[in-house]
C-alpha cells in the first residue's frame, strides 16, 4: 500500500462526479450545491443511506426499507438479466431487512480504522446477508458489499473496477499478489482498506467533510459523508470506471 501524492485521490473522486456537474469552472465537488450536480446513479446510494441513517430501526418501516434497498440495488446494476433478482418482489427483500435490522446498531457507525478491529461483528452481518440473498443466485461480494456500502456506508463495493483499481495500486506498490489482497471479502481486504485510508486519511477526510450527503429533496442533509464512500468512488475511477 502507498501514499498518494497530494490531490491524487481528489482528481479521481472528481473525475468521478464530474458526469453530474452542472458548473464546469470548478471541480466538481466544489460545487456540489444540489442533487442535481450529482450523476444520476449517484444520486440512489444517497438516498438509500439517507433513508436507512434516518431510520435505525427499519423494520418498524420494513415495505419503505424494501422499496429503498431494492431501487437503489437496482440503479447499481444488480438487477441486471445474470441475477435472478429480477423475480424477487418488494416482499422478497423482508429477509434481508431482518437482517439488516439486527446488526444495525453495531454497524451504522463503524469507521474505515476499525474494520480489522472489529472484522468478527462485520464478517457475521456479511455472511448473514449473503445467506438471505442465496435466492438470488447473486450472492456474492459486489451484491452484499453494495448493501454494505448503501445501508451503512462502511465498506467500499467489491466490483470490477474496484478489484481492477486494487490490482493497479499492488502493481505500483511492487505487491505480488494480485489485488493486493481486495479480490474477496476478507479481513485481508479489510486491512488493504485500513492501510489505504491511514496513509492517505488528511485527504480522504477532507473530501468527506467537503461532499454533502443529499436527501430526497435535492438539498444536503445533515448525514456526514462516509470515507467509505470516497475510498469507493476513487477505486471506481481509479481502476478505469
Amino acid at each position: 500500500m502507498r501514499r498518494f501524492k497530494s490531490g491524487e485521490i481528489t482528481a479521481n473522486v472528481n473525475k468521478y462526479l464530474s458526469a453530474g456537474s452542472t458548473d464546469k469552472s470548478t471541480a466538481p465537488i466544489e460545487s456540489l450545491e444540489s442533487a442535481d450536480d450529482l450523476p444520476s446513479r449517484d444520486l440512489s446510494w444517497h438516498l438509500c443511506y439517507s433513508w436507512f441513517r434516518e431510520h435505525p430501526q427499519p423494520l418498524e418501516h420494513r415495505e419503505a426499507a424494501c422499496y429503498q434497498l431494492a431501487f437503489y440495488l437496482a440503479s447499481w446494476g444488480m438487477f441486471r438479466g445474470s441475477s435472478n433478482l429480477l423475480q424477487w418482489n418488494a416482499r422478497d427483500f423482508i429477509p434481508v431487512i431482518e437482517v439488516i435490522n439486527e446488526h444495525n446498531t453495531a454497524m451504522r457507525n463503524m469507521g474505515l480504522l476499525e474494520l480489522e478491529e472489529k472484522w468478527e461483528p462485520l464478517n457475521h452481518a456479511y455472511w448473514d446477508l449473503v445467506e438471505v440473498f442465496k435466492r438470488s443466485n447473486k450472492a456474492h461480494q459486489t451484491l452484499v458489499t453494495k448493501v454494505l456500502l448503501g445501508v451503512w456506508g462502511i465498506f467500499p463495493a467489491i466490483d470490477t473496477w474496484a478489484r481492477a483499481g486494487w490490482k493497479r495500486i499492488a502493481d505500483e506498490s511492487g505487491i505480488q499478489h494480485g489485488h493486493g489482497g481486495y479480490s474477496s471479502f476478507t479481513k485481508h481486504s479489510a486491512r488493504s482498506i485500513h492501510s489505504l485510508y491511514e496513509l492517505n486519511q488528511p485527504e480522504i477526510d477532507h473530501l468527506a467533510l467537503q461532499h454533502p450527503v443529499f436527501g430526497f429533496d435535492g438539498k444536503p442533509n445533515s448525514h456526514a459523508m462516509p470515507p467509505a464512500r470516497i475510498v469507493d468512488m476513487f477505486l471506481y475511477t481509479y481502476g478505469g470506471g
